[in-house]
C-alpha cells in the first residue's frame, strides 16, 4: 500500500547572485514576488514508515523440554546466530532459579 502526500514546494531567490532557497507548505501558499510554487504529489510505500520489529516466538512442548542448564557452547552458538542474522549484539544470561 502507498501513502500519498500533497504539498507545495516554494522556491525563493532574493537577488540575482543569491542561491535559491526552498520551503514547504501543506496548503496553497501566499507568494512573494520573487517566489514560485510547485504543487507536489508524492507516493511512498507504507513500509517506509514502519520500524522493523524483531520478534521471536518460542514454543517448547513439555515432552521436548531441554535440560535446566544449557552448556556454554549452545549459548555462544545462539548468540552468534542471532548476531549474524540481525546485526544485533546479544548476550544470553542464565536466569537463576527462584527457591
Amino acid at each position: 500500500m502507498a501513502e500519498k502526500i500533497e504539498f507545495y514546494l516554494i522556491l525563493h531567490k532574493s537577488g540575482k547572485y543569491a542561491r535559491p532557497t526552498a520551503r514547504i507548505t501543506k496548503g496553497s501558499p501566499a507568494l512573494k514576488k520573487n517566489e514560485i510554487s510547485i504543487k507536489m504529489k508524492v507516493s511512498v510505500p507504507s513500509a517506509l514508515f514502519e520500524t522493523p520489529q524483531l520478534q521471536a516466538v518460542v514454543n517448547l512442548p513439555e515432552d521436548r523440554l531441554a535440560p535446566e542448564v544449557f552448556n556454554l557452547d549452545v549459548k555462544q552458538n545462539l548468540e552468534e546466530i542471532i548476531t549474524q542474522n540481525t546485526g544485533l549484539t546479544v548476550e544470553i544470561i542464565e536466569k537463576q532459579k527462584e527457591e
